[in-house]
């Protein structure tokens, strides 16, 4: 998987329904939605299957001699030939990318491609530069050659083997040479504060897993040759399923990790600590004008119109972005204009990461525009500043990725770059009739647009080759295009300075690709750098002048793991320091191919000559290290050699879960799943147990268009549990119900759905009935056939974090009709309503209060029967203790961290320990039964429950005449969870309340993940 930036799921149904109801292929879940429909064609190359669709064939080529490019350079690398062909999946942007079906879940915008192992498919989009592109098809190619390697095609060693992620992204990473100054940004500030983890630690999915593992691979190679990266891997291979990380190391290097831990931290400190020495923190040259709260952001500043505000993204609640309005002068947080989490759209478009602006605001009057991702679009959302009020939502027409906004300077219009077709241009957007025009229109990927002050030019961000340029198209005039700097480096973010005189822009050119500060004099083209940081500095915004007229620069700087706000005066001792060393520094960034040593990659194109100074002229647009990129081999395209997709079945992903319940009855669930080779259609064989109970069922799901359709046949066995007046277990009776459904589900957006389904279902259960003369209770069999139809209502609005939910709602709301054609209740019809209701409410970071309302109601008689009690249902009851066609029951549950880890003494880590204090209640009843009451001896219909005490049927009560609580359950206690073997061992504390006082603590241990 290639990050551009920086679980398994265990459902116990608490009765047998939720299999009977219009089931899909989840339970709830945020809807992955099919907003197209492709028509996929397949083009073999040498190596590769190439499957695309309508619109990229102008693209193909380019990206199938990208791909075998990469191949012959990392068969090379590893010395290894792949045993099959890699099929290639290609989207034509990321907005198609994201509707794939290969993974049936939400992939985030900062997951760029990935690989599976299990058909070693490689699914990237193609939208990005030719270079970008080129790099990430060898990093996801290097999975497939590392699955190859490691699992050998052996559905085994891919479902045991673990292989840590510092070295299957570290390598991937290394070999796809895909690390930029961004990249090199992060690992260089964690090193120099002295964050260096053991490679036993970086088994965790985070940005610096994926910096540190490159940089490990760097070291191997540095130390020991090139030669010994493959070693290690085919070591590895041989200790993969016995996880001996440390026999690795021995066998390859002859070292135990912590002493290769040692040498690796070494080597980090004498490449990068020199970065250090000499270098500048934020504060020496200015005031920290951001919110100073450790772990929150501050980045991305819009300036007011009048100087004395300045708008900026952050992360004040911790968890999603915000737009905070702060002061310009100290940094006063005036308004939080976002406020959290919101269902309007999904999340704020942030890609400061990527070197881009995020925030526009407008210089005529009290706007903040920013771009929102809603579903497949990027619409731009504009906020009053001053009272956070909404004041539109403007969708861009077709155009996808849409970012970076720019006010026009009468506010009128604002301009964005986008991806349209799969070519990313600048566009601008007119608030009064909704015309959107393309700005630049040509094949370079643009981005960063900011006005000048009369309107007539847009200054803007173009890329060459592997670096980002400034250059400046008059509005109106797309062909008349000003390239304003050069040289092999990028130059990114620009903003004209208030007078118009001046360009600042942020580059990486020097001696350690530090992103600095620079301004260019339009009139000369000389250009100068301003700062000489060790972190970085990001989006430079000019503030009205110092009273003694200097200007001053509001700026995000990289320092410490963080983006902060800061203000300088362009005067000083310090930045005429950094003006003098952008003078001597080199003034290409160290990426530039002149200026790398290429040890890893073994068919690079000829080496470019001696690097030559950056002309200062902006009219200079050659350099030799800014040729347009191109792969090393280049095959053409055999029109042969494509044909039609046809669809061809294989397994996909195997899965095997557990848990135990709190009587110990065991819970068990095993699935085959078979798909196609895009995901779209999936069958699914699924066996699993209650204890004794086993069930079956195969479905087949068709994923391809909006409107998801399946079939599905199913044969459970289910049982409830019948009690003595001792609360001895007098025997399990048991439910059988087999069915052959068709069923259908229509998302309605990111977070509802319709399902409807209609089958023909069998059912057979044990009921337990009342002997009309003696009251006592006998069972008999009854046997039924009927019709079944159903439709659910279905919404789901949760955010998690890593030890669960967290916040926002889930809903399943659904009505079902059972209509008896034949058998034993000939004539009869059963309605049905399932409710099952959850809320989430975040009470700080890592706590909250957790409600839900659970219940299944019946209309008819000889309804089906269903049970609940223990788990996480009514603690303190026994697990399927109380019966009925109807049940229903609550739960309130406080949750809150006790434990950030237990270490144990023989390695073992046990996190996070979590605790939870809880109330439930509930009950279940027959609602039409016929028993003789008794009290009156009287044969009565009604609203009934089995009394083990008496051993009868009575009415049910919900309380006595006491006022106590009689067939209303409730109890109240304490419990903690903890990971155990990968499993959520929870332990539960109940006491049983019945209205007036509390019984004795019941003690229940369970294995089940929590609602």
């Amino acid at each position: 998987m290639n990050l551009r930036r920086t679980s398994l799921l265990f459902i116990v149904p608490w009765i047998i329904s939720l299999a009977c109801g219009p089931a899909a292929a989840q339970y709830f879940g945020k809807n992955k939605i099919s907003y197209s429909n492709f028509e996929w064609k397949v083009y073999a190359s040498p190596h590769f299957d190439v499957h695309y669709y309508a619109g990229m064939e102008n693209q193909l080529e380019q990206v199938v001699n990208e791909l075998e490019s990469a191949y012959l350079d990392i068969s090379r690398i590893l010395d290894h030939e792949l045993t099959k062909r890699v099929p290639v999946i290609l989207y034509q942007t990321q907005r198609d990318f994201q509707q794939t079906n290969v993974l049936l879940t939400e992939i985030p915008d900062a997951v760029g491609a990935f690989a599976e192992p299990f058909q070693n498919r490689l699914v990237m989009p193609i939208d990005d530069p030719p270079d970008r592109r080129y790099v990430l098809a060898r990093h996801e190619l290097t999975h497939v050659f590392q699955f190859d390697i490691l699992y050998a095609d052996s559905l085994r060693r891919a479902l045991r083997g673990a292989p840590p992620l510092w070295l299957m992204e570290g390598m991937a990473s290394y070999i796809g040479d895909d690390e930029d100054s961004f990249d090199q940004m992060v690992i260089r500030d964690a090193v120099v504060n002295n964050l260096i983890p053991s490679v036993r630690q970086l088994d965790v999915l985070s940005f610096l897993t994926y910096r540190y593992g490159h940089a490990i691979f760097d070291f191997m190679e540095e130390e020991y040759g090139p030669e010994r990266v493959r070693t290690f891997l085919f070591e590895f291979r041989r200790a993969l399923l016995a996880q001996n990380l440390e026999k690795a190391f021995e066998d390859s290097f002859g070292l135990s990790v912590d002493a290769f831990d040692r040498q690796f931290a070494r080597f980090l400190r004498r490449k990068y600590l020199p970065v250090l020495t000499g270098s500048r923190s934020p504060d020496e040259y200015g005031k920290e004008i951001g919110i100073s709260r450790p772990g929150v952001f501050t980045f991305s500043p819009a300036l007011s119109p009048s100087g004395e505000l300045v708008a900026t993204l952050s992360n004040t609640s911790g968890l999603e972005l915000d737009v905070v309005v702060l002061s310009a002068k100290d940094g006063e947080k005036i308004r939080n204009v976002t406020r959290g989490f919101t269902n309007r759209y999904e999340q704020i478009v942030a890609e400061a990461f990527e070197g881009k602006r995020d925030l526009a605001w407008s210089p005529a009057s009290d706007e903040v525009a920013f771009f929102v991702k809603k579903e497949q679009y990027t619409p731009l959302a504009v906020y009053d500043p001053l009272t956070g009020r909404r004041l539109g939502l403007y969708r861009m027409g077709e155009i996808a990725s849409c970012a970076s906004p720019a006010y026009s300077p009468d506010g009128t219009k604002v301009a964005f770059s986008g991806n349209l077709d799969g070519v990313w241009d600048l566009f601008t957007y007119d608030f009064a009739t909704g015309a959107i025009t393309n700005v630049t229109a040509d094949s370079y990927y643009d981005s960063n647009p900011t006005w000048s002050a009369d309107g007539s030019q847009i200054v803007y961000n173009r890329r060459i080759g592997l670096f980002e340029k400034v250059f400046a198209v008059d509005i109106g005039a797309k062909e008349r295009k000003t390239q304003l700097t050069a040289g092999a480096a990028s130059d990114l973010q620009p903003a004209l300075s208030r007078d118009g005189k001046f360009v600042y822009f942020v580059s990486d050119r020097g001696r350690y690709g530090v992103f600095n500060l620079h301004r260019l004099e339009l009139a000369t083209g000389a250009i100068e750098r301003l700062t000489d940081l060790s972190g970085g500095a990001f989006s430079p915004v000019e503030l009205p002048d110092a009273e003694d007229g200097a200007p001053v620069l509001a700026y995000t700087a990289y320092y410490a793991g963080t983006f902060r706000l800061y203000r300088m005066k362009l005067a000083g001792e310090e930045v005429d320091r950094s003006r003098e060393i952008g003078r001597e520094e080199p003034r290409n960034s160290p990426l530039a191919p002149s200026r790398r040593d290429d040890k890893i990659q073994a068919i690079r194109a000829d080496e470019v000559g001696e690097e030559s100074p950056a002309p200062r002229s902006p009219e200079e647009t050659e350099d030799e290290d800014l040729e347009p990129f191109s792969p090393p081999l280049s095959l053409g395209i055999d029109e042969e050699r494509k044909k039609p997709y046809k669809v061809e079945w294989n397994l996909d992903a195997p899965s095997l879960t557990v848990g135990i319940t709190d009587d110990g009855t065991f819970l068990g669930e095993t699935s085959l799943v078979f798909s196609d080779l895009l995901g779209d259609q999936r069958a699914v064989l699924r066996i699993f147990a209650y204890g004794a109970f086993s069930n079956y069922e195969a479905t087949y799901f068709n994923l391809k268009r909006r409107l998801k359709w399946g079939a599905r046949v199913y044969d459970y066995r289910d049982y409830y549990l019948f009690i003595d007046n001792t609360g001895n277990v007098e025997s399990e009776r048991a439910t059988r119900f087999t069915s052959a459904t068709a069923f259908a589900l229509y998302p309605l957006n990111r977070y509802w759905r319709v399902e409807g389904s209609a089958g023909y279902a069998q059912r057979r259960q044990d009921y337990p009935l009342a002997d009309p003369q003696t009251g006592q209770i006998f069972f008999e069999r009854f046997s039924d056939d009927f019709p079944i139809v159903g439709i659910d209502l279905v919404a789901d609005t949760v955010r998690y974090q890593n030890f669960g939910a967290y916040h926002g709602y889930q809903m399943r709301l659904g009505l079902e009709g059972q209509f008896y054609t034949s058998g034993d209740n000939s004539g009869e019809s059963v309605y049905g309503l399932n409710l099952d209701l959850r809320g989430y409410q975040k009470l700080t970071r890592r706590s909250l209060l957790a409600a839900r309302v659970v219940a299944r109601l019946q209309d008819g008689p000889v309804g089906t029967i269903y049970s609940i009690g223990g788990i996480d249902q009514i603690r303190g009851l026994r697990f399927r203790e109380l019966f009925g066609d109807n049940a229903a029951f609550v739960n309130l549950e406080y949750r809150f961290p006790l434990f950030d880890g237990i270490r144990w003494s023989f390695g073992m880590i046990t996190a996070p320990v979590r605790a939870f204090a809880f109330v439930d209640a509930g009950s279940a009843w027959f609602d039409e039964l016929a028993y003789r009451d008794p009290d009156s001896g009287e044969i009565v219909v009604g609203r009934a429950v089995f009394d083990r005490n008496l051993g009868v049927y009575r009415a049910f009560d919900a309380e006595d005449d006491d006022g106590k609580l009689k067939d209303l359950y409730a109890t109240a206690g304490l419990g903690f969870t903890a990971p155990i073997l990968g499993l959520p061992a929870t332990w539960s504390f109940a006491r049983v309340y019945d209205g007036d006082e509390f019984g004795t603590w019941e003690s229940s241990f369970y294995i089940l993940y929590s609602w």
